[in-house]
C-alpha cells in the first residue's frame, strides 16, 4: 500500500492507478481476473483490474490508524 501525494484524490483519499505502481501481479494478495489484470486499460476513464483506491483512516490527532480499500466499483 502507497499513500503518494501525487495520487492524493481527496483530504483521505488516495487513488494508484496500474500506471504509476511498481508493483507485479504476484504482489498482489487477491486478483479477481488475473488475465484482465495483465491487459492494458481499456480506456483513459476506466477502472483497470490493479488500480488501487484508498481511504485513509485518521485519528483526532491527525495519526492514521488504519484505511479501507477500493476493490471493484462498478463505475
Amino acid at each position: 500500500m502507497e499513500f503518494r501525494e501525487d495520487c492524493k484524490v481527496s483530504r483521505i483519499g488516495y487513488f494508484l492507478p496500474v500506471e504509476k505502481q511498481d508493483f507485479t501481479l504476484d504482489q498482489f494478495l487477491l486478483v479477481r481476473d488475473k488475465d484482465a489484470a495483465l491487459k492494458p486499460r481499456i480506456s483513459p476513464d476506466s477502472w483497470h483490474e490493479l488500480d488501487l483506491l484508498y481511504f485513509a483512516l485518521m485519528s483526532r490527532s491527525g495519526d492514521m490508524i488504519g484505511y479501507l480499500q477500493v476493490d471493484y466499483p462498478f463505475d
